[in-house]
């Protein structure tokens, strides 16, 4: 062999070992980034899990907080129930007791009216209950489950099962 052919093969064969070295470091440069990348992706899943838990606490709290404004007034309505059943249940006794057709005649007008006030605020507090399903549902919650008799009396009225 010649000196120059031999130059050559020499030169060529460095030129080789350095792209295979090149390609290596290139491979562990690549290795080194997959590693940054996983890493990356771990520390997102773990903070797109811990923003969705979060986001998750923060509407359960809301929609706590709403069914549990939502009792009060529910609550409100039912005191209200509560005390045209009584003055209406208080008129009725006095009406069996009293003898003069005028003051029967009063208090049948005073029964007619508390009677009507008694199925108004069934009335509203039915339509008050459905909307308040309605927006619990559309924020995530769940219907409201009636408590008390009052609650359980206008959501049986309204067709929904208790």
């Amino acid at each position: 062999m010649t000196p120059n052919v031999l130059a050559n093969v020499l030169f060529s064969a460095c030129q080789i070992h350095r792209q295979q070295l090149t390609l290596e470091q290139q491979r562990v440069q690549l290795k080194a980034l997959e590693m940054q990348l996983d890493y990356r992706r771990d520390r997102l899943d773990a903070n797109v899990s811990l923003t969705r838990d979060l986001i998750r606490a923060l509407i359960d709290r809301r929609i706590q907080a709403t069914e549990s404004g939502f009792y009060a007034v529910l609550a409100l309505y039912e005191v209200q129930n509560n005390k045209y059943t009584e003055q209406l249940g208080e008129l009725s006794d006095a009406m069996v007791r009293e003898k003069d057709p005028l003051d029967r005649a009063n208090l049948d007008a005073r029964l007619n009216k508390i009677d009507v006030e008694l199925r108004q605020i069934q009335v509203s507090g039915r339509e008050l209950l459905q909307n308040m399903n309605c927006m619990l549902l559309a924020i995530g919650g769940t219907a409201l489950v009636p408590t008390t008799d009052f609650q359980r009396t206008i959501a049986i009225e309204r067709g929904t099962p208790s």
